[in-house]
């Protein structure tokens, strides 16, 4: 029980450890029925090595208890130090307390110690794995934060680019609404040159209208003449 105790409270035990509690659980345990089947045996507590035992424990329990808490450390060993049994009867009952409280759970042989070992290092492995799992995670998940910084540096220089081909777009609008201005201009002149020259043709013509007129009146004024003239020359040759 001892070896039991000390290895939940004090972590990993040598075999030198194991051996001496195991010698010290046997005559602890002997001592403690003789205890039992003669309650009014009594000792002087110096001479009594259960109770040497016992106030290792105690002092094994306010090792674990400076190991939870170091604020609280000097508190509590203090306590516990006021707790320690004065007479074999107390002993006794802190001994069975123990026994009873921790029989189910600690181990009560070497191989018991052995298996505890087995378990250590399967947990041991498993801790390893989790860890490994865990950098595994860290990793990917550090891959994974430089993927999105890499995302967003490029929407960042996409965003740049946008607004620089928006501005570029704006700018070209600019100028093919001044382009459409002059080519509309251009486009009145060339309609009011070609109104001008439709109206010049349209003089051309009627000059040449009134010449043909005019050549017209000419040829008959020349013929009527000619007429005349025939017809009086006529005259005296009769």
């Amino acid at each position: 029980m001892l070896l039991q105790f000390y290895s939940k409270y004090a972590g990993r035990v040598s075999l030198v450890d194991e051996a001496r509690l195991c010698q010290s659980s046997a005559v602890l345990e002997k001592e403690l029925e003789e205890l039992t089947v003669d309650p009014s045996r009594t000792s002087t507590v110096a001479d009594n090595p259960l109770f040497v035992e016992v106030s290792d424990l105690y002092e094994l329990k306010a090792l674990e208890m400076l190991r939870e808490s170091e604020a609280q450390s000097l508190h509590r060993i203090l306590q516990a130090s006021t707790l320690l049994p004065t007479t074999t009867v107390d002993i006794v009952g802190a001994v069975e307390t123990i026994v009873s409280d921790t029989n189910e759970q600690l181990p009560t042989s070497s191989c018991d110690c052995e298996e505890l070992r087995s378990e250590n290092v399967l947990l041991m492995e498993q801790m390893h794995e989790a860890q490994a799992t865990l950098l595994e995670y860290v990793a990917k998940k550090e891959a994974s934060d430089k993927a999105v910084r890499d995302k967003k540096a490029k929407l960042v220089d996409l965003s740049r680019k946008l607004k620089a081909s928006r501005e570029r777009v704006s700018e070209l609008r600019r100028s093919l609404r001044e382009e459409q201005a002059r080519v509309k201009a251009l486009r009145d002149k060339y309609e009011d040159r070609g109104r001008r020259i439709q109206q010049v043709r349209a003089r051309e013509k009627d000059a040449k209208g009134r010449a043909d007129r005019l050549q017209s009146e000419l040829r008959a004024i020349k013929r009527s003449r000619r007429w005349k003239i025939m017809n009086a020359l006529r005259g005296p040759l009769r």
